[in-house]
Parts: C-alpha cells; sequence; structure tokens
C-alpha cells in the first residue's frame, strides 16, 4: 500500500475485521479516504497499538478535521508514546486554531520528548498559519535549551519572516550551549548562513572534542571545507574511545574510503552501539556485503538498526 502497488478498498474489504491485529493494522493504513473517516475513528481505539498506529497514520495523509477532536483524545491518552507522537502529528497536520491551541494546553502536562513533537506539529503548514509561527517565535524569545534550538530550526525550516530568528538562536546555541545543545545546532544551522559557516569553523578549534567532531563532520560535507575538515577527523579516529568512533563515522559519512578497513575490524567489537556505528558508516560507503553481516547479529536492536539503514540507503 506504501509503494502505491495496492487498492485502499481492497486491502480494507479484505482486512477490516480481521481477528489478527497484524492485518486489521493493513486495513487502518489504507483508511485514508474521507468516507472512511468514521471507521478511521474507531481504530484510534483499537485494543492493538499496530492497529491504532496505523489508524492514525492514516489520519495524518487525510487531515481530515473531522479527525481532528479524536486525535487530540490520542495525542493525550493513547497508552504508546509512538502512537501519542503521531497522534499529535496528525493535529498539526489538520491544522487551525482549534488544532493549535489545542496543543498549547497540552504543553503544559508534556515532557520535554512530547513538547519537541508538539513543536514539529505547530511547524506544519496548517497549523503554522494558524497560529503555529506565534507559538514557536514565542519559545524562540523565552527558553533556552534543546526546546528552543528545536523551535529555531522549525522557524529556519519554514523560510518565513522569523527565520532569521531561528538563525539567531541557533547561532546563540553553537557558542553558548551546553555541549548536547552545541553539538545539535551545528547539526542543524543552515550552512547557507556567512556567520553559521563561521561559528562552525570557529567549533572545530574548540576545547570540547566532542563539538569540534561535529563541527568537523558538518565541515566535511561543504567541498570548500571538506579538505581539511577531513584531516582533522582523519587524527580524531586514531582514538580508540567514543570519539574516535565518532570521528570514523564522519569520515564514511563524508565518504572517505581510508575508513573502511577500520570500520571492518570493529564489527566485531563486544559494544553493541560499536557494531551499529561500523556497519551503518559501511553502507554510507557502499560496502553492503560487509555491513550485511551485522543483519545477523546476536543483539537485535543492531539488527533493527542496520536493517533500517539498509532500507534508507536503498530509497
Amino acid at each position: 500500500f506504501e509503494l502505491g502497488r495496492r487498492n485502499s478498498s481492497e486491502l480494507l474489504r479484505r482486512h477490516r475485521d480481521a481477528s489478527s491485529g497484524a492485518w486489521r493494522a493493513v486495513a487502518a493504513r489504507a483508511a485514508v479516504a474521507n468516507e472512511q473517516g468514521p471507521l478511521r475513528r474507531k481504530l484510534f481505539a483499537d485494543p492493538d497499538e499496530r492497529v491504532r498506529r496505523a489508524a492514525l497514520r492514516a489520519a495524518l495523509d487525510a487531515r481530515s478535521s473531522d479527525d481532528l477532536e479524536s486525535a487530540l483524545e490520542a495525542a493525550r491518552l493513547d497508552p504508546d508514546l509512538v502512537n501519542r507522537g503521531h497522534a499529535t502529528r496528525t493535529v498539526g497536520a489538520i491544522g487551525g486554531e482549534r488544532a493549535v491551541l489545542a496543543l498549547r494546553d497540552h504543553w503544559v502536562s508534556a515532557d520535554e520528548p512530547t513538547r519537541i513533537t508538539i513543536i514539529d506539529a505547530w511547524a506544519m503548514p496548517a497549523a503554522y498559519r494558524a497560529g503555529g509561527e506565534h507559538e514557536l517565535v514565542t519559545l524562540t524569545e523565552n527558553r533556552q535549551g534543546m526546546l528552543a534550538i528545536a523551535a529555531a530550526d522549525a522557524l529556519v525550516r519554514s523560510r518565513g519572516r522569523f527565520a532569521g530568528s531561528g538563525v539567531a538562536t541557533l547561532l546563540r546555541a553553537i557558542g553558548q550551549g551546553t555541549e548536547a545543545e552545541r553539538r545539535l545546532a551545528i547539526r542543524l544551522a543552515p550552512f547557507s548562513d556567512k556567520d553559521v559557516v563561521a561559528a562552525i569553523e570557529k567549533a572545530t578549534k574548540d576545547a570540547d572534542k566532542e563539538v569540534k567532531v561535529i563541527a568537523l563532520a558538518r565541515l566535511a560535507g561543504d567541498d570548500a571545507h571538506k579538505k581539511k575538515a577531513l584531516e582533522g577527523l582523519r587524527e580524531l579516529a586514531k582514538k580508540d574511545d567514543e570519539l574516535g568512533l565518532q570521528a570514523r563515522a564522519a569520515l564514511a559519512a563524508a565518504g572517505d574510503a581510508g575508513v573502511q578497513k577500520q570500520l571492518v575490524d570493529l564489527l566485531g567489537s563486544p559494544k553493541a552501539h560499536t557494531r551499529t556505528v561500523a556497519a551503518q558508516g559501511l553502507l554510507a560507503l557502499g560496502d553492503y556485503q560487509k555491513a550485511a553481516t551485522a543483519l545477523a547479529d546476536d543483539d537485535p536492536g543492531v539488527r533493527t538498526a542496520v536493517a533500517c539503514a539498509v532500507l534508507a540507503a536503498r530509497d
């Protein structure tokens, strides 16, 4: 269905009343037409979390105002975190003043991951035009930390009248934030802005090596800065620690084949995280044969992460 190779009506007819939650989820995902709204909303409350998730994804595609109240309820009450995230984004996709204000009410009692999802929802076009922009600007002006960075990124991506305010917030985070905030801001700040480029170049000389490696990785993606950035990453990659691992991953992402052997060797690491990063790096270099060995890893987390990376690379 996702690939457009199955008819939604056929899937609904065959599976809407299936005893298997997995097959009901197929029907729920296909319920994207306006006339299927009542069924979609009924499935928001299905006992199987897979069915609820599929119905919410269908609602995200449908963007029907009739789904709004049910999606808001799911955003607050669904027992599954992922489903609550899908519901929150569905509210943003439907948009309108009611959606924006309801998300503001939800914000009051939400944890930080949920608040970041609400920021994503406010940034969706239908919500952005109906007051989401105001909410994002308010956050960048009155908040600090990850929430302000996420709001700033949303403003930059909108390319609207407040994009410059978003850039300014990201620049402040690069220069003055915590290590985690600086790393995130370096990843998100638009490279088209000359002040951002200067700030990232300055960060490559930072005493904080974690900040330094992410700054070098960002510069390695730009032709004008690539050569020098790769030199810095190669030096850091000599270290046998997490910093060295990050540097190797950045080299692979930049297409530096010189790191290939190191990544192959790391596939045998006792640490699951290291094996995952190594396999993902090999995929970035196009070495599917070596990376595929991680699909048989003993750790299910490694297998899943690498499988997702394979699909993304082949997309």
